[in-house]
């Protein structure tokens, strides 16, 4: 650039955002993508990568695309360049059907800058037919860990751009933007999206003011200890409670609402426009903590989050460090708690071999119709397979085999006539089971590593990094050291002492029969909010408590006896 366009850059980047200068790699990238060349960047969260495409989107004459895969992030976008005087739409399925008219007329008129879709939408015809008429001048591809088979929130749609791109009667230069990615996503994003020789930015994932803290706890009673107390040393600051269900976010919440914190749920369960208005309460701070899935947070502009707290472990690096990310972004000091609980990962590995058919037995099945010569829209009897599988002792997991492949659109089975009907040519099917078993097998590998993160020895912040950095880089951290972590600092904040791991002990075992009854959690975390908060467990204190209602002490009496005995002794 020459030094009048860095000028009117700088000018630019003042007038429409109120900087006075750029953040690292942000001129560097802009430069990069008015020059119409293809890049990909990978700057943490809180490091500016929508300024980094909406810049040069202003200054090109034509229009921007925006390729984005969750409707609150999207709206959130549109909304900040909307207040900004920007003109700027998001074509979303929480459009009504005259709002998205309205949004076709903007688009055919020209008005719009910026054009905001997720990547189904660009199957549409409609779309495609006014896209082909404006003159676009970029296309962006935000989250685009997403496109990666190898990335931690697979969108097999995502790997269609490159296909929307060839429609175009112009192909116009292409930017990609993530927070995290490892080598071998960077390598699988560049091959998906067909970038040309694209130039990588890559800033490393070194938060310096997050410390990373794991607490291992043995019960859920002893995580709701270790919570309550958390949340109590941070009053009215903002705090993320990642849960693994939506059913977990919902107890959670009421839970902590009883005790008196500005709690609320959100997941994915709920209308939008409730979801919507719980994102707008938080980010406005009139509810202090989220107790959220993973649906929350991708996107969510609030600089001024404290703490993230992971009720189980996540599935993957990936996935843990995106959440992580959203603590913090205004610079300040803030903490992230992870407090495992024993059964994280045999649900994860539950979860993982759910979404996946059994290798084994559709191999097995597969070679048979090959065997067979059966072509796609014949059809085989329930029998035949059942005599196969009863041969390869395997019988038990038929059911399973055949309904994956429906889900997975191999077959259909139609149980009046007992007959397996292939859909797709089974030397097809060999190959799609050969790639569904690699990505099997790499999220077991995704899991592993996370497992590994919780238990080790040496630096977290360390393990983040060898996790993410490239192979020329990982050289240099032998003798990091954070000095921030739980394992630098040799001590973990909030960890219950050794009287109080027996005493929940025998408390768990005394109220074991009652765990299929309803208020068993409520009571559980009943008794570990009387530790947290170091109130007597006296009756008149349980009295106080208005989450029991009518007929407490007829039904939980005996816990008074035994919390007044523990607190006495």
């Amino acid at each position: 650039m020459t030094a009048f366009d860095e000028a009117r850059l700088r000018s630019s980047l003042h007038d429409y955002f109120g900087f006075s200068q750029f953040r690292p790699l942000q001129q560097e990238i802009v430069q990069t993508v008015l020059e119409g060349k293809d890049c990909l960047a990978i700057l943490p969260t809180g490091g500016g990568k929508s300024l980094c495409f909406q810049l040069p989107g202003l200054l090109f004459p034509g229009t921007t695309l925006v390729i984005s895969p969750l409707i609150s992030l999207m709206t959130d976008q549109v909304a900040h360049l909307r207040h900004k005087q920007i003109p700027a739409v998001a074509l979303t399925s929480a459009l009504s059907p005259q709002e998205m008219s309205v949004a076709m007329q903007q688009l055919k008129s020209g008005k719009i800058k910026f054009i905001y879709v997720s990547p189904e939408k660009l199957h549409s015809t409609s779309l495609l037919e006014v896209v082909r008429e404006l003159r676009i001048s970029l296309v962006v591809v935000d989250e685009a860990h997403c496109i990666s088979e190898w990335g931690h929130q697979f969108r097999p749609e995502y790997c269609q751009i490159h296909q929307f791109l060839e429609k175009l009667p112009t192909r116009p230069g292409v930017a990609a933007f993530t927070a995290s990615a490892t080598p071998k996503t960077v390598q699988d994003i560049v091959l998906q999206l067909r970038l040309c020789q694209p130039k990588l930015f890559r800033q490393s994932v070194l938060r310096q003011n997050l410390s990373l803290q794991v607490l291992p706890c043995p019960t859920q009673t002893i995580q709701h200890l270790v919570l309550f107390r958390l949340l109590k040393q941070y009053g009215g600051k903002s705090v993320i409670i990642y849960c693994a269900t939506r059913q977990q976010t919902e107890d959670t919440a009421s839970q902590l609402t009883a005790l008196g914190f500005l709690a609320c749920a959100y997941h994915g369960g709920l209308e939008s426009d409730e979801r919507q208005q719980i994102q707008q309460q938080f980010l406005k701070s009139r509810y202090r903590i989220i107790c959220a899935t993973t649906a929350f947070g991708m996107g969510v502009d609030k600089p001024d989050i404290r703490c993230v707290i992971h009720l189980n472990q996540p599935a993957s690096i990936e996935g843990y460090y995106q959440e992580i990310g959203r603590a913090g972004r205004d610079g300040l000091p803030s903490e992230c708690y992870l407090l495992a609980l024993p059964g994280d990962a045999r649900l994860h590995l539950q979860i993982i071999d759910r979404s996946y058919p059994p290798a084994k037995e559709s191999k097995v099945l597969i070679s048979y119709l090959l065997s067979k010569k059966v072509t796609s829209g014949q059809g085989v009897t329930l029998r035949q397979l059942t005599h196969l599988f009863m041969e390869q002792k395997l019988s038990a997991r038929l059911r399973t085999t055949l309904s994956r492949g429906e889900e997975h659109g191999w077959w259909s089975v139609d149980r009046a006539q007992k007959t397996l009907f292939i859909h797709t040519q089974p030397n097809v099917l060999r190959q799609q089971l050969q790639q569904l078993t690699q990505q099997h097998l790499f999220q077991l590998y995704k899991l592993k590593q996370m497992k590994q993160f919780t238990e080790t020895s040496s630096c977290r912040m360390r393990q983040l990094l060898l996790y993410f950095e490239p192979i020329e880089e990982r050289v240099k951290l032998a003798k990091f050291r954070c000095h921030q972590c739980d394992v630098c600092q040799g001590v973990a904040v909030g960890e219950p002492s050794k009287e109080e791991l027996i005493y929940f002990r025998r408390l768990h075992r005394r109220l074991s029969p009652l765990k299929k009854q309803k208020g068993f959690p409520i009571l559980m975390g009943l008794c570990a909010q009387l530790l947290a908060v170091h109130q007597p467990a006296s009756t008149e204190n349980v009295a106080q408590l208005n989450i029991f209602g009518r007929g407490w002490r007829k039904r939980w009496g005996f816990i008074v006896n035994m919390t007044d005995t523990a607190a006495h002794r």
